[in-house]
């Protein structure tokens, strides 16, 4: 079984693989892998997912940042070389009903030519998260306002969608707010809406890349307080970071501002925060940010270290952990 999931960021994809894998039941920690095709190639996750598992009926393997398959990611050309894709195409030839392959990109698929892609369009399980856009949670939200008989108005309506993740936890907070008032505006939302989990790690970060380690530790403690699980975490810190680095790499290739907005279909005005981010610290540190945290994750999953205290210490020891290149 095959599937290809794209979204808008990494985190939104691992929340669905997650939704995916758990549909499939009998798969546990130990019949559970991950790669990135950033730092690691497509024949070792095919050998794994190959590979029967000793601890249950079904395997699972996920593989984040399938360029191959995406509209906009371009890793290094040397990391392209390094993956045999003639692999995958005999791979797809198989049926594997009991095993899962699940294939991942930030973007738009793009199954325009080749081999493969052709293969890939017939036999795999196409997830698009794309589709659920802000601009169509606004609508849904503005439609819903009316059907709960209540007045939102446009800057409400809004910042409601901006910080609920889907449609979903859309109409629950809209839910709430109803409760509270039949006319919702700003400081109504302000008071009841949590900012998205994504907006709260993003100032995180801002604060670990200019060495606030005291505020990037307390908002830390803020998001456990909340509920948030350290799993839950390390995605979004994941997804932060490989933007950084994305934005790091184009740069250092030489792309305008404009041409890395459009390649990783963003608005030019967050290249602003994300060069502030990075001015003293070059991709491929960024890069071993990345694979701690990949670590952690790992960690955790075969439950070799505590959760919360991992990322604590994570958040603690950046600075000595990760050379900046000071001017």
């Amino acid at each position: 079984m095959v599937y290809l999931i794209a979204g808008e960021s990494n985190y939104q994809i691992k929340n669905r693989v997650q939704e995916e894998i758990a549909k499939l039941g009998a798969i546990n920690d130990f019949s559970f892998s991950s790669f990135d095709l950033y730092n690691q190639v497509i024949q070792d996750a095919l050998d794994d997912v190959q590979t029967a598992s000793l601890f249950s009926l079904k395997k699972a393997v996920v593989v984040y940042n399938c360029f191959f398959i995406s509209s906009q990611d371009k890793p290094p050309q040397s990391q392209v070389a390094k993956n045999d894709f003639s692999a995958l195409s005999k791979y797809l030839d198989l049926s594997d009903p009991d095993n899962c392959l699940l294939l991942t990109c930030v973007g738009k698929i793009n199954l325009t030519k080749g081999e493969i892609n052709d293969k890939l369009k017939k036999k795999a399980i196409i997830i698009d998260l794309n589709s659920d856009n802000i601009q169509d949670r606004i609508k849904t939200c503005l439609a819903y306002a009316k059907r709960l008989n209540v007045i939102i108005s446009k800057d409400a309506a809004i910042e409601v969608a901006n910080r609920s993740e889907d449609n979903v936890s859309m109409r629950l907070n809209m839910d709430k707010l109803a409760c509270y008032t039949s006319r919702i505006v700003m400081e109504d939302v302000d008071l009841l809406v949590k900012p998205k989990l994504e907006d709260n790690v993003f100032s995180i970060v801002e604060s670990l890349m200019r060495f606030a380690l005291k505020d990037a530790y307390q908002s830390l403690e803020d998001l456990f307080k909340l509920g948030n699980n350290s799993v839950r975490l390390i995605a979004v810190f994941a997804s932060q970071f490989e933007f950084l680095y994305q934005v790091a790499k184009l740069s250092e290739l030489g792309y305008s501002d404009n041409e890395i907005a459009k390649e990783l279909n963003c608005k030019p005005g967050r290249l602003i925060y994300s060069h502030r981010s990075i001015a003293n610290m070059p991709s491929s540190e960024i890069l071993n940010v990345m694979s701690e945290l990949q670590t952690i994750e790992d960690n955790i999953k075969f439950k070799l270290d505590d959760p919360q205290k991992s990322l604590e210490l994570f958040v603690i020891n950046f600075r000595k952990n990760h050379r900046i290149a000071r001017k």
